[in-house]
């Protein structure tokens, strides 16, 4: 997944959904519980699940999130590089 600060999302693979509602971007792969993308800046992604305790991912590691495991590549104030995979 790509996510840019201005709330534009690419993605691909089969079955995910994002979700912008009032400047706030969420996504699931499949039929999982939303993550919800709390903020991104160069120290990572900030990630919630379902309202759950937020998770910063650092560039170049991973860690799971709810019932997925997110790897994220690339991260700044502009936007943010990752990939998701069920935990």
């Amino acid at each position: 997944m790509r996510v840019s600060s201005n709330g534009s999302i690419v993605s691909s693979g089969a079955g995910g959904r994002t979700i912008t509602t009032n400047g706030r971007t969420s996504f699931s792969c499949g039929r999982g519980p939303l993550i919800a993308i709390e903020s991104m800046d160069s120290s990572g992604v900030t990630f919630s699940a379902d309202g759950g305790d937020p998770v910063t991912v650092a560039p170049g590691t991973e860690g799971t999130v709810g019932v997925y495991r997110i790897e994220v590549s690339r991260a700044d104030r502009s936007g943010a590089e990752f990939q998701v995979q069920p935990a």
